[in-house]
């Protein structure tokens, strides 16, 4: 068997999601250094110009060629000592010859454990790496069955760039769905890829709307006037007054991947047809970024931007050249925030994923606000059992002031201000047993068909955006799932 990852190693090609799971691709990270036959050490490159050392995303791939049996594999400097691989989790494999999609359990003999606790043999000098005492190991087996296989293993489904952009395509192209969107590019990250931004309001497309668009001395209509408009529209000419806003971002760390699958379920609500959604698109604006760190996705970080930073460390004061995204995400909502063409913003949620816990659940800004901060987390949970209210909480230390829901919360004055953890694994009191959220026709999603999609990436031509694989039948957070947390908060 041989790796397609790190240097000299023998590419598989094209991952499920149509990128190539390596050193220098599109979500992928690992470098992989052969002990035996069917045995392998691997380490994590650490995010890119950082010293910090996070390695806790994994992405890569093996090519079996002639080989079956049991491959063995040891991921030697995972940086976190408590992870959710010692509660159950697996990682995720994907099979081309097996064509099941992303399994969650279909690897054995798991265990995380730290460096110092390995056996000897186990600590030597691996060429110019060293298993560090400090760091963390985790271990697994599989069971390779199939000549001629390219299998990819994840800390969880990959959603990379390339998967944003087409989803955002889609949502264009949908009859429906794009009457009531407008995309715009919020900037240009260090390593030059635009920073998609949606204003979402009913019609907004189809019907001038005075909406604040959060650029700095830009137009406050957004919209295109058409000459004619539906029977959901509104008569020509009669704009909408200023309304209040709500702020939606995702993905600032890249290795949190739940983050966008959870923001793409939220567009998929708040952009269906269902009654609701268009009652919440005519009562406010939602502005959605719905991937902050795009560099960290593409290079395969688990944490920082392409400068080596955390994005979610320096809202205080973010540098233009340094921290052009959060600089500009920044200065986009104090816009939106102080602008004519709106109320004020509502709302802000800022979506990550959690390696560590179980279950979804907020954190606020400030332990002493009124008990209306506890409504909307309150209401979250009883859309969805997946969301514990119970594991919510308003303080915020001092290493977390340089957050995004602080600053958001304290500088531009929004009162009602959160960030979302997803678990990467299972919702609280996980066990084996199937069981679904309640879904409800009148809350249908917007449902993509899927003809059209990239024959390259069979995980996503295998999946069928439609209302009943929207309430999945699994106990732990699949992809889909984690899309039903998010068209929960939304509704």
């Amino acid at each position: 068997a041989t790796t397609a990852a790190g240097d000299g190693a023998e590419s598989a090609g094209d991952g499920p999601d149509g990128s190539q799971p390596s050193a220098g691709a599109d979500d992928g990270n690992a470098a992989a250094h052969p002990q035996a036959e069917v045995e392998y050490d691997l380490f994590l490159d650490s995010d890119t110009q950082s010293s910090a050392g996070h390695t806790q995303w994994f992405y890569f791939a093996v090519r079996t060629h002639d080989f079956r049996g049991r491959a063995h594999f040891r991921i030697v400097n995972l940086r976190k000592r408590k992870s959710l691989y010692q509660q159950g989790m697996q990682p995720h494999c994907y099979s081309l010859r097996r064509n099941k999609g992303w399994e969650p359990f279909s690897c054995e003999d798991i265990a995380y454990i730290a460096n110092s606790d390995l056996p000897a043999k186990f600590r030597r000098k691996n060429g110019d790496e060293t298993i560090k005492p400090d760091l963390n190991t985790l271990a697994f087996s599989y069971n390779v069955t199939q000549l001629d296989d390219e299998i990819y293993f994840a800390a969880y489904p990959p959603y990379s760039y390339t998967m944003m952009s087409r989803f955002l395509g889609q949502l264009h192209g949908h009859a429906h769905a794009r009457r009531h969107f407008h995309r715009s590019e919020l900037c240009r990250s260090i390593g030059q890829l635009p920073v998609p931004a949606l204003v979402i309001s009913q019609d907004i497309a189809v019907t001038p709307d005075i909406v604040s668009n959060g650029f700095e001395g830009g137009p406050t209509s957004v919209a295109t006037p058409s000459p004619s408009v539906g029977a959901e529209g509104f008569e020509r000419g009669r704009p909408r007054g200023p309304r209040p806003a709500i702020a939606v971002i995702a993905r600032q760390h890249p290795g949190e991947v739940v983050g966008s699958w959870s923001v793409q379920g939220f567009l998929k609500f708040i952009l269906g047809p269902s009654a609701i959604a268009r009652k919440l698109r005519e009562a406010y604006v939602f502005h959605v970024v719905p991937m902050v760190n795009v560099d960290g996705v593409v290079h395969g970080n688990s944490r920082c931007t392409l400068a080596g930073v955390d994005p979610n460390r320096v809202w205080h004061d973010p540098n233009p050249i340094i921290h052009p995204v959060v600089y500009a995400l920044k200065q986009y909502l104090r816009n939106v925030a102080q602008g004519s063409g709106a109320k004020g913003i509502e709302l802000f949620l800022d979506m990550h994923g959690h390696s560590a816990k179980f279950g979804c659940f907020f954190y606020g800004s400030n332990p002493l606000a009124s008990i209306a901060n506890a409504v909307f987390p309150k209401l979250c949970e009883v859309a969805t059992r997946d969301i514990s209210f119970e594991q919510c909480h308003w303080r915020c230390s001092r290493s977390h002031r340089k957050t995004a829901r602080y600053v958001v919360y304290k500088q531009i004055g929004v009162k009602y201000a959160y960030t979302m953890e997803c678990s990467l694994f299972a919702p609280v009191g996980w066990s084996s047993r199937k069981m679904s959220p309640p879904a409800s026709a009148a809350m249908s999603p917007v449902s993509m068909s899927p003809e059209g999609s990239d024959e390259d990436a069979p995980a996503e031509r295998a999946r069928d955006y439609s209302t009943a694989h929207f309430t999945p039948s699994n106990a732990h957070f699949t992809p889909e799932r984690v899309e039903w947390i998010g068209f929960a908060v939304g509704c």
